[in-house]
């Protein structure tokens, strides 16, 4: 009986921990050891810092069907004035979204290579250069 409650035990601490579905780096915890979450309330911010990927959010539909899976962007951040930085179109998302007035798509730009000056939610403008360019 005993060993039943200890299987149960360590069944049951299984269903308190909290996993990734991926590899990579604790970068900050929201939650205090004892402290109750609710379901869906992001509490940690686990990240992959040897890929950088940035998603837009205003690219206007007159500019979209320019855009192709593969197209080489280059990117420029606030952060870094005088540098560019180069990358590829992932991901265009087929849905377009309401955003300050105007209808836009976004696309996700998986970079070259990463650079230990880059944060998480820094301001980045994305150029993407669109075949016949």
């Amino acid at each position: 009986a005993a060993t039943a409650r200890v299987t149960a035990a360590e069944a049951a601490i299984e269903l308190y921990e909290l996993r990734a579905r991926f590899s990579g780096t604790l970068l900050r915890l929201d939650l205090s050891v004892g402290e109750t979450s609710l379901p869906m309330t992001p509490v940690a911010f686990v990240a992959d810092p040897s890929r950088w990927i940035i998603e837009t959010k205003d690219l206007a539909e007159v500019d979209i069907a320019k855009v192709a899976l593969g197209d080489p962007v280059t990117v420029r951040m606030d952060a870094f004035v005088d540098e560019e930085f180069t990358g590829k179109v992932m991901k265009i998302d087929p849905v377009g979204r309401l955003y300050l007035g105007d209808m836009t798509y976004r696309i996700t730009v998986t970079l070259d290579e990463a650079d230990p000056r880059f944060l998480w939610n820094m301001t980045a403008v994305v150029t993407v250069k669109s075949k016949g360019e």
